[in-house]
């Protein structure tokens, strides 16, 4: 099943967020979101987040911009007439241009608050700390990604926090950490 998450950095309390469209679960997005912080010192990520451009999903591409994503997305999914939308979609690691130097980052914050929001990885350059949460569906352990008009969904609650680590020292157990705080809190 699809995971749906969010993946961003947050400086002096300005976020700069996107979407992840799949397998946004511990050992999906969570390990390669790790893999950058660890491939990155504090001063880098810092330099990282200043330099990262932010579109709107529904701007235009450039050609260029086309041409890099093309390694990104399976080839079946690349066409010329590519959109960041599509990106979204289909793109199997959204870390994966920005560890290679792709600056752009497709700004999606308005999924916070959506119950299929399950996951969301922060890193948080005010503080200097991974924060992992679990959110929306995964709360409530509903599988299915379908919001039903019959259910009340608690709107109160807000992400829980299962992990939480400095950038420059995330444990190597830091999945299972994450998961017994994940067990605990069903």
């Amino acid at each position: 099943m699809t995971k749906k998450g969010l993946f961003g950095f947050q400086k002096n309390g300005v976020r700069k967020v996107t979407y992840s469209h799949r397998d946004s679960h511990l050992k999906g997005l969570g390990r390669k979101v790790v893999r950058l912080c660890r491939n990155y010192s504090l001063d880098q990520l810092n330099k990282l987040y200043d330099e990262l451009i932010l579109v709107e999903e529904d701007d235009n591409m450039t050609e260029d911009q086309k041409q890099v994503y093309k390694k990104y997305l399976p080839p079946e999914c690349w066409n010329e007439e590519l959109d960041w939308t599509s990106v979204l979609k289909y793109s199997r690691d959204i870390t994966a241009p920005i560890l290679d130097g792709f600056k752009y980052l497709i700004e999606y914050g308005s999924f916070f608050g959506s119950m299929r929001c399950r996951w969301i990885y922060m890193i948080n350059l005010d503080n200097n700390m991974l924060e992992i949460s679990k959110y929306g569906f995964e709360v409530t352990g509903q599988e299915s990604d379908i919001v039903d008009p019959s259910v009340t969904y608690p709107k109160e609650r807000g992400p829980i926090l299962v992990g939480h680590f400095p950038l420059d020292d995330i444990p190597d157990d830091w999945v299972e950490i994450c998961e017994l705080k994940v067990n605990v809190a069903k």
